[in-house]
């Protein structure tokens, strides 16, 4: 009955964590929440950004984040500009122009 108890802890304790952790980093790239959504504070480098803060971004899911990161490390060179985002399988045109205000591109 200990270890049902303690395993749900464990449990709970985990969501809390990642909970806290996605608040946090919304809280930082959030300087305020209008009607039209967030408005960011700073951009986020795509060189550089986990899984995790890549899906902080709409219209990223982990699907996309997973493919955005694969081809960062595979291709053996950064991101320079949003146009270089449709190097990503499933980024095209459109989508790059969509995605440019949320990234930076430093190297």
């Amino acid at each position: 009955m200990a270890l049902k108890k303690n395993g749900a802890f464990v449990i709970a304790a985990a969501i809390a964590v990642c909970l806290t952790a996605f608040f946090a980093v919304q809280t930082l790239r959030c300087e305020a929440c209008s009607a039209d959504g967030l408005v960011l504070k700073s951009k986020i480098n795509v060189n550089t950004a986990s899984l995790e803060l890549l899906m902080t971004i709409d219209g990223i899911g982990p699907e996309r984040a997973a493919k955005i990161i694969e081809c960062r490390e595979t291709s053996k060179r950064p991101f320079e500009n949003y146009k270089d985002l449709q190097r990503v399988h499933g980024i095209g045109p459109k989508t790059a122009e969509k995605l440019k205000d949320y990234f930076e591109f430093d190297k």
